[in-house]
């Protein structure tokens, strides 16, 4: 039996404990920004260096693509279509998969025409588990083994006033799709030791306003594929792909408006497709089309409030044309935004839409009339020919290449010129804005807080921190009877006002309750922390959907229910991401794209809310709670990883 003084004693042995730890994390605290220098200036350079002479080695000994086996989703236009024809002309047999068959045959048939000497059409849904395995299987059946898996298929939806609830869809094509179809690929993978290629976005790492779920989307693609690189080793090379603005049926008229962003030139698809079976054949890891699209990569990580700056900009913008802010129409049409094209884009589309295949690649001097174009004289008058052609060169991919190249070498300049005058002030600006904002920090008496994962560890701490500070408390979790002695706990520490409230964040309706419950015609701080972080064992990988579940959507659809009400009182949103959204941790893949999906979701969010909402994200490392138990602590670096678990 435990006595007392027992009880007293291991108290203090775990308060010392708790004080060494603190005092191990202000040495380290202390010692990694030297260390973080020493690598920049000795390691890094050496890096680069041997980074150059490996680009060398693998541009040398590039893979020969002749009858290989390369199946790709998404196959059926855009990207995914003049990768096909990228490697049927390098002699690779095909599997194409999409949902749309017919246009699957055509794309087939110019394969076969361009040299691939064997190709099947599979039609399939990707964001179905069973049809993933079907294609797959159907694959290995008819070709007997697999060498390159494209993970194309992805879809772009412009958020509007809808639910957002109704961009699910998106993360199941973009994200799962690929996690689906990679499970059952890789073992036919490794016997080949293929290569797999991602095609993901640019913003997956950039914040693009009214494209934060499918920005979400790629980030959670891009941090799986860089853990599953460390699980898998050498067995499989994995080249992750980050687009920017890529000429497709994705990227027409109406989604540039939309998104504001018609005013960047877009890539042509085929030099796109090319670089990426180029660089796919070499062995890289990593490739940016345009390479200056890396300039935003840049400046994210040197100088976000310059990035942030551009991003409200478009915002303005976008808030200021009536056209972007009407009521969605429910029957998908595009008839009122086409009628307000002004004059030059519907000639531009008129052009293009009528132009012959091949037109894009004309020079200037051949760039005619647009066929189907009416005149008042009959014929075109010097000036409207002169006009049309100017417009068929602007349009075409030629021109477009032309301004890439030429980005391409002036953005490098831009960079330093960044580093060396921008960088040193923005440093200044936030050393004196970190000051301010120390001095006249926020008083929490009397605030309402809504804590969602309130029940045990960070969220826990969470709510007896706002309790010392006076703040009224709603606590939300599923098991109830933790949160009643959470919620007593906070009322003794000085929480005038605690109420508790079951629920599971993963439901939309569920969200909308505590929300509802919670106000009263105001909140003033939201904490998105509910979370769960499983290890991967041998179940299947849909069965960690719930991981996406509640991690990512239960906070979208509770800041979705949130922001009319934190717009109200100039509220402040609290995101528990974690440091895996940054780091590849083997068997947290899924976990690791969760939190990377937030972390992305709400950089956008932020600044599409401007200064309405303060928005916090917080990126814990491996912090003492109920989830980092000795068994979870134990399974983490364990050598079994996603790409061997269910075979």
């Amino acid at each position: 039996m435990k006595t007392p003084s027992f009880e007293v004693n291991c108290k203090q042995l775990m308060d010392l404990i708790h004080k060494l730890l603190d005092l191990i994390h202000k040495l380290l605290d202390f010692v990694f920004p030297i260390l973080t220098v020493t690598i920049l200036i000795f390691v890094w350079p050496v890096e680069l260096v041997f980074k150059f002479f490996d680009y060398l080695r693998r541009s040398v000994y590039r893979e020969n693509l002749a009858g290989k086996i390369v199946l790709i989703t998404g196959a059926s236009s855009g990207i995914g279509e003049h990768l096909a024809y990228e490697y049927a002309k390098r002699g690779a047999r095909l599997a194409l998969v999409a949902r749309r068959e017919e246009l699957l045959k055509v794309v087939a048939e110019k394969a076969r025409d361009m040299g691939s000497p064997d190709v099947i059409v599979i039609s399939a849904d990707v964001s179905k588990l069973d049809d993933c395995k079907s294609f797959v299987d159907e694959t290995i059946n008819h070709f007997g083994s697999l060498d390159h898996l494209i993970n194309n298929a992805g879809i772009c939806w412009v958020q509007d006033q809808r639910c957002v609830s109704d961009y699910v869809s998106m993360m199941d094509i973009n994200f799962w799709g690929s996690i689906y179809t990679t499970q059952f690929a890789i073992p036919h993978l490794r016997k080949t030791k293929g290569k797999i290629t991602v095609v993901a976005s640019a913003a997956g790492c950039l914040p693009l306003p009214r494209l934060s779920i499918y920005g979400a989307s790629k980030a959670a693609l891009i941090s799986f594929f860089e853990t599953l690189r460390v699980e898998v080793d050498s067995d499989i090379g994995i080249t992750i792909v980050t687009p920017g603005l890529i000429e497709s049926p994705i990227t027409n008229d109406e989604w540039l408006l939309q998104t504001n962003l018609h005013w960047m030139p877009l890539v042509s698809v085929e030099g796109c497709a090319k670089t990426i079976v180029d660089s796919t054949s070499r062995g890289d890891e990593y490739l940016t089309v345009p390479t200056s699209m890396r300039l935003f990569f840049q400046l994210k990580l040197l100088c976000p409030w310059v990035l942030k700056w551009i991003s409200r900009f478009l915002i303005i913008i976008c808030s200021n044309d009536p056209l972007l802010n009407r009521k969605p129409h429910t029957n998908g049409s595009c008839s009122t935004k086409s009628q307000l094209l002004n004059k030059v884009n519907l000639d531009k589309m008129a052009a293009k839409e009528s132009q012959p295949k091949n037109s894009d690649f004309r020079p200037l001097w051949m760039a005619g009339t647009p066929s189907g174009t009416s005149y008042p004289s009959g014929s075109p008058s010097e000036h409207d020919s002169a006009y049309h052609r100017l417009i068929s060169f602007t349009e075409s991919s030629c021109m477009m290449d032309m301004i890439h190249k030429f980005l391409d070498f002036v953005f490098p300049i831009i960079t330093l010129t960044i580093l060396i005058f921008v960088w040193p002030l923005e440093l200044v600006f936030k050393f004196f804005d970190y000051l301010r904002r120390s001095v006249y920090h926020e008083k929490l008496a009397g605030k309402v807080v809504l804590i969602t994962g309130a029940s045990s560890g960070i969220g826990e701490y969470l709510a007896y921190e706002y309790a010392k500070r006076g703040a009224r408390l709603a606590l939300v979790a599923r098991r109830e009877e933790l949160l009643e002695v959470v919620a007593g706990k906070a009322r003794e520490m000085g929480s005038p006002d605690v109420i508790v409230i079951s629920a599971d964040v993963s439901k939309l309706d569920d969200c909308k309750r505590f929300v509802d419950e919670t106000v009263n015609h105001f909140v003033d701080h939201l904490v998105n922390n509910a979370g769960i972080a499983w290890v991967h064992d041998q179940r299947c990988v849909s069965d960690y959907v719930p991981v996406m579940d509640i991690n990512f959507w239960g906070s979208i659809y509770t800041t979705q229910f949130a922001i009319p009400h934190l717009q109200k009182t100039k509220g402040k949103i609290s995101v528990i991401a974690s440091a895996a959204g940054w780091l590849p941790m083997p068997r947290l893949s899924i976990y690791c794209a969760s939190k990377a999906a937030m972390i992305s979701f709400f950089e956008t969010l932020r600044i599409e809310v401007g200064s309405d909402i303060g928005i916090t994200i917080v990126t814990p490392g491996l912090i003492e709670s109920a989830i980092t138990n000795d068994e979870w602590l134990l399974q983490v670096p364990a050598f079994v990883t996603f790409s061997n678990l269910y075979f």
